[in-house]
């Protein structure tokens, strides 16, 4: 039996094609809340790159997800740094695992102690999936202002 291989890269600034073609799938658009025009894209994209964690996901060398973590802007009171996950996988590769493995493998390798976020549409239950399945605990489910309905979890890294 083989195998696959999750693994994590760096996004660089050259890179920039690959991430469009991957934000611009239908799924990572919605999940996105943002306009996914190529200039927005371009926006989004040079911010990423200069946040703590911004991988490529690759599965045997091939490019199927991206994972941002963002420093928040709120860092609480504690001595724990505070940040927000977001994270997008290509539909082909979608209910197979790919994303647990690949956020095991980032948090194995972040710095803590930290507190990640994750907020996704309650009705996202493959997202939900994931983070319950890493351990993260649900804090609140919300309204927002467009109607849809959110939740957040959070994680402790140590």
């Amino acid at each position: 039996m083989v195998l696959n291989t999750i693994g994590l890269k760096a996004w660089q600034s050259d890179q920039f094609a690959a991430y469009k073609q991957l934000m611009q799938q239908p799924k990572a658009q919605a999940g996105l809340q943002m306009d996914v025009s190529e200039s927005s894209l371009q926006s989004s994209f040079a911010e990423a790159l200069k946040q703590p964690y911004f991988f490529q996901i690759l599965l045997d060398d091939q490019l199927i997800g991206s994972i941002t973590v963002y420093r928040a802007l709120d860092q609480g009171t504690d001595d724990l740094t505070h940040y927000s996950l977001a994270y997008s996988l290509d539909e082909a590769y979608e209910h197979h695992g790919y994303m647990h493995q690949a956020l095991e493998v980032l948090f194995r390798h972040m710095n803590g102690p930290a507190i990640v976020q994750a907020e996704m549409f309650a009705d996202n239950l493959a997202s939900v999936h994931v983070v319950e399945g890493l351990s993260f605990t649900k804090l609140t489910e919300f309204t927002n202002f467009f109607g849809q309905t959110l939740c957040i979890f959070e994680k402790k890294i140590d």
